[in-house]
């Protein structure tokens, strides 16, 4: 990613995806207070849909099964695939 722009003090970070194959167009970074956690981020793609991850209660170094990670939609989303 480029950095495309800061928002001052909130540590939002507007970053340009460098890469041909990213299949999203935009994306923002946003750092806790003594910017040393992300804590949320977003991005656009070529629809313009947004998708927001926000992070909280974040640990580090900690064993975390495969299981963990499985994702079932609920019955009636919309699944996209890519």
């Amino acid at each position: 990613f480029k950095v495309v722009g800061v928002q001052e003090p909130d540590g939002v970070y507007f970053l340009q995806p460098q890469d041909q194959y990213v299949e999203f167009k935009r994306a923002q970074a946003k750092l806790s207070p003594d910017g040393k956690e992300l804590v949320e981020f977003r991005y656009w793609d070529e629809l313009d849909n947004e998708t927001t991850l926000a992070f909280s209660d974040v640990k580090t170094n900690v064993f975390a099964p495969d299981s963990a990670f499985k994702y079932v939609p609920p019955k009636d989303a919309d699944v996209t695939t890519m």
